[in-house]
């Protein structure tokens, strides 16, 4: 018995132990209570493993559940990608009992189905490797096993071995087309609805169904609602091993949900990449993926491919060999490009990286085929930007500068801090001195920064991921907008990136208070001179008066003198 999922992979072990041919099926029975050995499923599957290596138990260890394996008789499929491909050979009383293998031509097609259906698989994939005539074994088509056939003995030869290829007995239910649908395999004779834990069901795993159905490239997976009935399930893993979903299912009880898968059709998916590109991260703060060498491409990661401004980079389509000629058709929101494919693939070139070229790139793959036009199509997000983080800047001797009128300054920066600025820039105190420090947050070792500002150009090399920049006697002419530039060679290209702060020297508040107080402490002796101004001309206007007071009595004398003498 075993507590783990025991499927075809696990049961081939027992077949090989015994000598036997392909495991055909596997489950679990009910038995008769009874002292067991436990098998461990995971181990068993190991290469060149044998089942009683893989037991464990003790004399108390009892169960009513036992394995119950179902193999080959005398005929079996090796070194192929599942147990429904690889060499054909058999097992006969003629060969002393040993396995050999089947020569090139010795099978028809009804032969290739008795043998596909002795082995539980589905219909052989013909390609060139079986006779019309049947030179060795001359099956009717309802035979339930190969050796049943009448054969045509011949002595020892020397000859290619026949390799085939059955299909998986799989299908697509409920779907628009044969491509798409609920996954449904047979086993043991019974068709049941296939299940796993899509949160591990990818891509990569559909792949393996598409394949078997010819159905060309895996579209999407999802989980979806169902009736609640007996269902197969699959061990996700396992497919990705083996490629195969056949070998890699058990029973299972009822389940509601259902796989349902979306495949490509007739045509591969084609895959689109970007050369000068790097991976976008999938969620904030995780690790970039590596840059794209000089002939390599960069695949998109969930969240896209990123490219640097001003550079320039290629979208390249490519697909699968699978068919001669066809073409590839690039759209985005601004673009509808067409080019030729040329061993299977496209080129298309952009320059100057801008905001422009940030979209979703749709790369369709055109064919047409038996009279008829056949599509398939994948996209990617590209995201023009820069690779660096932006640098910080901040001032020494600082402080913030009010962000609208009336409103309270941030606080001074003390020693060993920095003031950053704020949205109206950063005031620094005429005459003092401060210092311009351009720092990053860890990313890559080395690098340099450039300050610039309207009257300097100063580079410094990076310390610790970042540059001091000393400036003394602060005056009017240190006003302005400063530039921190982040310079970093990598990968054999120049990446760039910068922040700016507003930089405006002025007086302190105390340095306003003691000049309003020493203009107060002014004023009175600006008053003394026009005190004593005033006062003398007050003495000068009196002495005037004085005297035209005496004047006027002499004048009206004389006046009298006149009247009397007319």
């Amino acid at each position: 018995m075993t507590p783990f999922p025991w499927d075809l992979e696990s049961a081939a072990a027992v077949c090989r132990d015994l000598d036997c041919g392909s495991a055909v099926s596997a489950e679990v029975r009910d038995g008769f209570d009874s002292k067991v050995w436990g098998v461990n499923a995971y181990c068993v599957k190991k290469k060149n493993s044998a089942v009683r290596d893989c037991l464990y138990g003790d004399d108390d260890s009892g169960s009513s559940r036992i394995l119950f394996v179902v193999c080959s008789d005398s005929v079996r499929l090796v070194g192929g990608r599942s147990l429904c491909s690889g060499s054909l050979q058999i097992q006969d009383q003629s060969l002393g009992q040993s396995w050999a293998g089947v020569c090139e031509g010795a099978l028809d097609r009804r032969g290739a189905e008795v043998l596909c259906r002795e082995l539980g698989c589905g219909a052989p994939l013909l390609q060139g490797a079986l006779s019309p005539l049947g030179q060795t074994f001359h099956c009717e088509g309802p035979e339930s096993k190969l050796m049943d056939c009448n054969r045509t003995r011949t002595g020892p030869e020397t000859c290619p071995t026949l390799n085939l290829t059955c299909k998986e007995p799989l299908r697509l239910e409920g779907g628009a087309s044969r491509c798409e649908g609920t996954v449904e395999a047979e086993h043991r004779g019974e068709w049941r609805p296939v299940v796993t834990d899509v949160h591990y069901w990818d891509l990569e795993s559909t792949a393996a169904v598409c394949r078997d159905l010819d159905c060309g490239s895996a579209v999407s997976a999802e989980k979806r609602d169902g009736s609640d009935s007996k269902v197969w399930r699959v061990v996700t893993y396992c497919v990705k091993e083996k490629n195969s979903v056949r070998d890699c299912i058990y029973d299972d009880d009822s389940d509601p949900y259902r796989l349902f898968v979306v495949c490509s059709d007739l045509l591969n998916v084609p895959e689109v990449s970007v050369s000068e590109g790097l991976w976008a991260p999938r969620a904030e703060g995780e690790l970039w993926g590596p840059w794209a060498q000089e002939g390599e491409w960069a695949s998109p990661g969930e969240g896209g491919v990123w490219v640097q401004m001003g550079a320039h980079f290629q979208v390249k389509c490519s697909v699968e060999p699978q068919y001669p000629g066809g073409s590839f058709q690039l759209l985005s929101p601004t673009l509808n490009l067409t080019l030729p494919a040329v061993n299977h693939s496209a080129h298309f070139l952009f320059t100057d990286v801008s905001p422009a070229h940030k979209g979703n790139y749709t790369c369709v793959y055109l064919l047409q085929m038996f009279n008829h036009n056949f599509t398939s199509y994948s996209s990617l997000h590209i995201r023009p930007g820069d690779l660096l983080n932006v640098p910080e800047v901040s001032v020494s001797e600082g402080v913030w500068a009010p962000r609208a009128e009336g409103e309270l300054w941030g606080p001074r920066a003390q020693e060993g801090e920095w003031a950053s600025p704020g949205e109206g820039g950063v005031w620094v105190q005429m005459g003092a001195h401060f210092r311009v420090k351009c720092s990053v947050e860890p990313q890559y070792p080395g690098g340099s920064f450039q300050l610039l500002s309207p009257t300097l150009n100063l580079t410094l090399p990076a310390v610790n991921h970042s540059a001091h920049f000393l400036f003394t006697d602060i005056g009017p002419a240190h006003k302005g907008n400063y530039t921190c530039v982040y310079l970093l060679q990598m990968f054999n290209h120049n990446f760039t990136s910068y922040s700016s702060l507003h930089i405006r020297p002025g007086v302190s508040g105390f340095q306003t208070l003691v000049r309003v107080l020493v203009l107060l402490l002014l004023m009175p002796l600006n008053f003394i001179p026009y005190f004593f101004y005033r006062r003398a001309a007050r003495g000068r206007e009196r002495a005037q008066r004085a005297r035209r007071r005496r004047a006027r009595p002499e004048e009206e004398e004389r006046t009298d003198v006149v009247f009397d003498q007319l």
